[in-house]
């Protein structure tokens, strides 16, 4: 859908990569707005003036949503609006708008009525065969999209200010062609593989080290058996339990807040699926589309997961295609466009993911968002208001005996003349719990930020707040052999079981590479208790589940397809992999795409440094919302869409 309204008159094209950036959260409900008529009140401030007011919003939400409406059709719901939460995006980038807008015109960009003009006309939606397609079909294509002259051209218009602005910023961002060529290498390389994994335990038998063994790697290993560091500390806490009978909340307060934040009590909706995939090749596509067609004529939801584990060809075939409630999203749009649509115990026709492949989609559960009411939740919003008035009260105070204390290189001292206990930590580790105040370690944690006689304040911890000073540190030192012996003995064990690993994995290797007959292979592989795992590597990554591993692109794509390689180790286990396909950009090809792939890397690379330009010139405008009047338009717009 957005890139059809792309291709229409690239409406917010540089907002779209700006949604990543979540503006909402953090944002402050102000009182600027109370006792204005809803005219005149605004659902976003910016330096406690109105920049965002109701009216504007609601048109542009519907103008949204009626766009989705029509071009999604019959599988446009309500639960998709929650889902993809359109009324936050659409507040979203209009607060970007405003930001983008705000900041050129403090560099004086502005666009012409002539400069609009020419932009407007250049559309490619009103061209035909080369030339602008005149007044009346531009005013019969704005009818169509149901926007008047003065809304369109004043939308467009910031749109070029933001363009403007995009290209003043991002001007000087080059890619250099080292950088392009390791980029075109890392998009086009990439090698369908095999890998055979052996883990540790196949190597049954003891293998003692000797005592010379023993104290050889701990001569040549050290390093490795240093003590951890450790730091005492003067605390001064203050526990929010100790402070409850002083914080009042009445009925009206949990209510107003219940009010103010409605949207937040909401239940999602879940929705789990099953699939049944079928691979299709460039010459098998309709033979595959008549096969599926047939195949899902007979479904229903009582045989859906026997069907699956029949003809099914992807990862999930054996548990009969069961996606679950998340795991299909990373499915293609076309298939989660189809999910959305589907009503519970419905199977969907097939489906081509443009992937190589058509499914067929099975919910067999869809329960819909639902707004939790003010008995649901009451106690948790009392709790939360006590919790935030507990905080302010203890940090409060706190602050106060913070300012007494000043610059003292003993707080436990100077808070014996003030009538404040402070504590004595014994030597902690970074992480440790202290007994009776903090059993997260969220103390001993800020402690290894410090400098010595450094004073910390606020120091947040599950229970309450403090004031922390580093008193001591313990710096590591070298433990002695025989107090680390044992970590010494499972270290020198699991290397040598290790090596035992790739010697096997090395004879397997070999042997694997000495068969042709991929029958006998697959039962060999069997009776060794071996399961390949089928993987498309690209340059750059890693093996699944496994860390990066230096030298791993070299090994990977110097090796002979369909030849075992070499044994390699990952965090002790051993893995030999086969190469069945792979496909490695040239240095002719390179040249080919060199200019298009340039133009759209460093496309990429400029609209994500503008994203990271505006989010941090947000940072420097308060920014505030009206939760309460955003929730009332949002709600009265989703319900005249069925």
């Amino acid at each position: 859908m957005l890139r059809t309204m792309r291709a229409d008159f690239k409406k917010y094209s540089w907002t779209l990569w700006l949604v990543i950036i979540a503006f909402i959260g953090g944002f402050i409900v102000t009182d600027a707005f109370r006792g204005k008529s809803r005219a005149e009140m605004g659902i976003i401030y910016l330096d406690d003036k109105p920049v965002i007011r109701a009216e504007e919003y609601q048109r542009q939400l519907m103008q949204r949503l009626q766009t989705y409406k029509e071009q999604l059709k019959e599988n446009f719901n309500k639960s998709m609006i929650s889902q993809w939460r359109i009324p936050e995006q659409t507040l979203q980038e209009m607060i970007q708008t405003t930001i983008i807008l705000r900041e050129a015109e403090k560099l004086n960009i502005d666009v012409s009525q002539e400069e609009l003009r020419n932009q407007i006309i250049k559309l490619p939606v009103l061209q035909r065969d080369g030339k602008f397609v005149g007044q009346a079909a531009y005013l019969r294509w704005l009818a169509a999209i149901r926007m008047d002259v003065t809304e369109f051209e004043n939308q467009f218009k910031k749109q070029v200010i933001g363009e403007k602005l995009q290209e003043l910023v991002t001007a000087p961002l080059v890619i250099d062609n080292d950088t392009l060529l390791d980029k075109y290498k890392r998009e086009k390389d990439q090698a369908d593989l095999d890998y055979i994994t052996f883990l540790i335990d196949r190597v049954k038998d003891d293998v003692p080290p000797t005592d010379d063994e023993l104290t050889s790697y701990y001569e040549k290993n050290k390093e490795d058996f240093k003590s951890l560091e450790k730091r005492a500390a003067y605390v001064i806490a203050f526990k929010f339990a100790d402070y409850k009978k002083e914080v009042n909340i009445t009925p009206q307060e949990i209510y107003e807040a219940f009010k103010m934040k409605r949207g937040e009590f909401r239940i999602p909706g879940k929705t789990k699926v099953s699939r049944i995939f079928l691979k299709y090749g460039e010459n098998d596509r309709e033979e595959v589309l008549k096969k599926a067609q047939e195949l899902q004529t007979g479904l229903t939801k009582e045989n859906f997961a026997e069907m699956a584990k029949l003809h099914s060809q992807d990862d999930k075939a054996k548990e009969g295609g069961n996606y679950g409630y998340g795991d299909w999203q990373s499915f293609s749009k076309y298939e989660k466009t189809m999910i959305e649509g589907l009503e519970q115990g419905q199977v969907s026709t097939p489906i081509d993911t443009q992937q190589g492949g058509f499914s067929i989609v099975f919910v067999s559960e869809k329960v819909a968002e639902r707004q939790q009411n003010f008995n649901d939740v009451k106690d948790r919003i009392r709790d939360t208001i006590e919790q935030e008035r507990l905080r302010q009260l203890v940090t409060e105070k706190l602050q106060r005996i913070y300012d007494k204390l000043g610059k003292t290189e003993n707080i436990k001292a100077k808070a014996g003349e003030i009538g404040v206990e402070a504590i004595e930590t014994e030597f902690l580790t970074n992480g440790r719990p202290i007994k009776d105040i903090d059993q997260m370690g969220y103390i001993s944690r800020r402690l290894f930020e410090l400098k010595e006689k450094e004073i910390a304040f606020p120091v947040q911890f599950v229970n309450g707040i403090a004031i922390v000073q580093l008193a001591k540190i313990e710096a590591p030192t070298v433990e002695l052999f025989e107090k680390v012996k044992a970590r010494v003995k499972a270290k020198v064990v699991l290397a040598k079981k290790v090596e035992r690993l790739m010697e096997e994995a090395a004879v397997f290797s070999g042997k694997l590479n000495s068969m042709t007959d991929e029958k006998k292979i697959e039962e060999f592989l069997e009776k060794e208790n071996l399961t390949p795992t089928a993987y498309t590597y690209k340059r750059g990554n890693r093996l699944s589940g496994y860390p990066v591993t230096k030298g791993l692109d070299e090994q990977v794509f110097s090796l002979e397809v369909n030849r075992y390689s070499s044994p390699m180790e990952f965090n002790n286990q051993v893995v030999i992999l086969k190469v069945k396909s792979k496909t490695i950009a040239n240095t002719a090809d390179f040249e080919k795409d060199k200019t298009a792939f340039y133009q759209q890397q460093v496309t990429q690379f400029k609209n994500l440094f503008f994203s990271s330009y505006i989010a941090n010139k947000l940072s420097n405008y308060k920014v505030a919302q009206n939760q309460e009047l955003f929730e009332q338009v949002k709600d009265y717009v989703i319900a005249r869409f069925n």
